[in-house]
């Protein structure tokens, strides 16, 4: 990775760039793709329930072998949004192939309509399908939740830090802040 970094901008020489410092930051599997776009402000117009509707796609992984196909992205920004992060997927991708390195993990928008909801306000009931164990959507969001406390602190744009900690706020509630406290 230590290649794709260079070519990026991370790194001069064996020095972190202020971009550099930035990823450094991000402790996720994609966590290159999340600091590039971050950096190429691919997630500047969204909302904040837009933003943690998008951001899920990098926390959540479809598990079995039927997984159903996701749903399309619930509006026309995060949409858009999300077609860009998946074109920089691709070129990071491409870049890592190119020189063997490990491969970024092409994400996934599998739970992008459940975040949605709940981040728009929905109660649970309104957000889970029979199907799904609440465990492991609370598992879910408070990965998501802990990825965007990450980005809040290193967010180069105030009006992304706000729509960060406004998103934090959507998801850390409910059975999502009571599985937090501690006993």
């Amino acid at each position: 990775r230590f290649v794709v970094n260079a070519d990026l901008g991370y790194v001069t020489g064996w020095e972190l760039t202020d971009k550099g410092q930035h990823l450094t930051g991000i402790y996720n599997e994609s966590d290159l793709l999340v600091a590039e776009a971050i950096e190429r402000g691919l997630l500047d117009e969204l909302d904040p329930v837009e933003l943690a509707t998008v951001l899920s796609a990098t926390v959540y992984e479809a598990r079995g072998p039927d997984t159903p196909p996701p749903p399309p992205m619930p509006t026309s920004a995060a949409s858009r949004a999300y077609g860009r992060v998946i074109k920089l997927w691709e070129d990071i991708r491409a870049a890592e192939d190119e020189r063997g390195v490990e491969l970024t993990r092409e994400p996934d928008p599998g739970y992008t309509d459940r975040v949605y909801r709940w981040a728009a306000g929905a109660p649970l009931e309104h957000v889970l399908d029979e199907d799904d164990a609440p465990g492991d959507f609370v598992r879910s969001i408070k990965q998501l939740v802990d990825l965007l406390r990450q980005i809040e602190e290193i967010a180069p744009r105030p009006e992304l830090r706000s729509n960060v900690r406004t998103a934090i706020d959507a998801l850390h509630r409910g059975v999502v802040a009571y599985s937090s406290l501690e006993v």
